[in-house]
């Protein structure tokens, strides 16, 4: 079956459970009738905006076999160049999505997905899907809420 790459910057446990939950329950019954997915996602322990992890529980409802990458934003810790990154972006999610970008092209770039999406706001998750879907080549989906 197809794999889908879905990017999103709020994935269980962080946010709250009204942020992730059309998500996780798309990622739930699109898999339930074969497709793959492989989420990229902000890591909890260093990410873009220091959140309290309130969706912990959805977890539990996405498939064992979903690959979760949790990607680490490069603001987040005491470094030099997080230090410079934060100041120069404040609390913007750019250089998460440069990150995140790069994270994929790696991982996905011979194993292509047959499609990639993306949930906003933010709309760093927009422009996450544009360029993947333009490096990757694969069909974009954007959902708007």
């Amino acid at each position: 079956m197809p794999t889908v790459l879905v990017a999103s910057r709020y994935f269980p446990p962080l946010s709250s459970a009204g942020a992730s939950i059309r998500l996780v329950k798309l990622i739930k019954c699109a898999a339930a009738e074969g497709w793959r997915f492989a989420v990229l996602t902000q890591d909890p322990a260093r990410p873009v905006i220091a959140e309290k992890p309130l969706s912990e529980f959805l977890l539990a409802e996405i498939p064992a076999e979903t690959p979760i990458l949790r990607v680490v934003s490069p603001t987040a810790g005491p470094g030099r160049m997080a230090r410079f990154l934060r100041r120069l972006t404040g609390d913007s999610s750019l250089p998460w999505g440069a990150a995140v970008v790069w994270r994929a092209w790696r991982q996905f770039r011979r194993d292509r997905p047959a499609l990639i999406f993306v949930n906003s706001p933010p709309f760093t998750n927009a422009a996450i899907g544009l360029l993947l879907s333009a490096l990757l080549r694969a069909p974009f989906v954007l959902d708007m809420k």
